[in-house]
């Protein structure tokens, strides 16, 4: 993978000019701005004869140092490995910076036959945690098909949806393939976490799958920068899964993107009378939009088969015991019978997020499940 000078210097200005494009949008989306030619992209956002024109090759050659001292790769849309879906684009980035897995996630983006889909789970920051338990259990199914899960690696649910995946790549439960279980495409420079809270995250990431990005290496996050991001995740995708998303949420501006791109969008549907989902639930109005309940509905949204994972006994204490440290606890109690997510953090008196984590994977085993009055159950073998 190589990129050109001419987008390399594309890219840096880009860049250069993010906080005039934040002072000048107020942060909003910027109108058809990453269209523009150079000239008139600093025309448009720098006051006429305010700063003289950044040096192209200047910045050409500031971005490529960037990129070897952080081990990051780049591709331009010269690039015969360039994903096509890209191309779709009205506004199609210069540059595509990436670390990890990333020559066999833009393998995925392709249109090679038989190829594992690419799935993109988004949705609220401030996400409640039933939200976040379906985008982690969803994305550890699509996982254990082999499929990438892709999202923005923000707190909540793209956060919840990166960590379903990796569980399973960190228990090796998902079949060999050619490509990352989940990548992350990042809304600022790539050669560190955004926000740093989840660094951590971060790194399980670059383990395992793959971390993109537009802006080149020592780009700070805007507020403009986070919608343009979203339309690369919403091209990439093969179809786009929105989870707990509010009237304000960002994650409908990804929605918009992938219904401009023909992508099928689904849906995981909340409580009607929770404003935390009436942004996702009104989606469900949208002629074509699906629900999406788990794995196999988003097999069908996309038009692609996936084989689920194989359902496992209660009584496998192998299973049980790589599921996390509440998970123990979690089929303990459900040993007494149906419980609540609230019975089971009662249960293991530890961080409710460990309980969650833990219910995500033991239903991405069978080994729990959700009946009709939203409790969870053992899944008793021949069940």
């Amino acid at each position: 993978m190589s990129a050109c000078p001419e987008c390399l210097a594309r890219t840096a200005l880009l860049a250069a000019l993010s906080g005039d494009v934040e002072r000048r949008f107020h942060g909003r989306r910027p109108p058809a701005l990453l269209s523009l030619d150079d000239e008139a992209l600093i025309s448009t956002v720098r006051p006429a004869g305010a700063v003289r024109r950044p040096d192209p090759a200047r910045l050409a050659d500031a971005a490529e140092a960037a990129r070897r001292d952080h081990g990051i790769e780049a591709i331009c849309r010269h690039d015969p490995v360039y994903p096509d879906r890209l191309r779709q684009l009205d506004d199609p980035p210069a540059v595509l910076h990436v670390r990890g897995a990333g020559a066999e996630l833009l393998r995925r983006c392709g249109d090679a036959p038989g190829r594992a889909p690419v799935v993109a789970i988004v949705g609220a920051r401030r996400a409640p945690d039933e939200g976040r338990l379906a985008a982690a259990r969803v994305a550890a199914q699509l996982a254990a098909c082999g499929a990438t899960v892709l999202s923005g690696m923000a707190y909540g649910i793209d956060a919840a949806a990166h960590d379903g995946a990796l569980r399973i790549a960190e228990a090796g439960d998902a079949p060999i393939g050619d490509g990352p279980l989940t990548a992350a495409v990042l809304a600022g420079g790539i050669e560190r976490a955004h926000p740093s809270g989840l660094h951590a995250l971060y790194r399980r990431i670059l383990r395992h799958g793959a971390i993109l990005g537009e802006l080149p290496p020592g780009t700070t996050p805007r507020r403009w920068t986070f919608p343009a991001r979203n339309r690369l995740i919403a091209a990439l995708a093969d179809g786009v899964v929105v989870v707990a998303a509010s009237q304000r949420s960002g994650s409908l501006i990804t929605a918009g993107f992938a219904a401009d791109l023909d992508r099928p969008i689904g849906v995981v549907p909340g409580p009607t009378m929770d404003d935390r989902y009436a942004g996702s639930n009104r989606l469900l109005r949208v002629e074509g939009v699906r629900p999406v309940l788990d794995a196999s509905d988003v097999g069908d949204l996309i038009g692609a088969t996936l084989d689920q994972l194989p359902d496992r006994p209660p009584g496998d204490d192998a299973a049980v015991a790589s599921c996390g440290t509440a998970a123990p606890a979690v089929v303990a109690r459900l040993r007494r019978g149906p419980g609540t997510i609230r019975d089971l953090e009662d249960a293991h008196r530890g961080p409710p997020t460990e309980v969650l984590l833990a219910v995500a994977e033991l239903e991405a085993r069978g080994v729990l499940r959700r009946g009709l009055d939203g409790r969870l159950h053992l899944v008793r073998p021949g069940s």
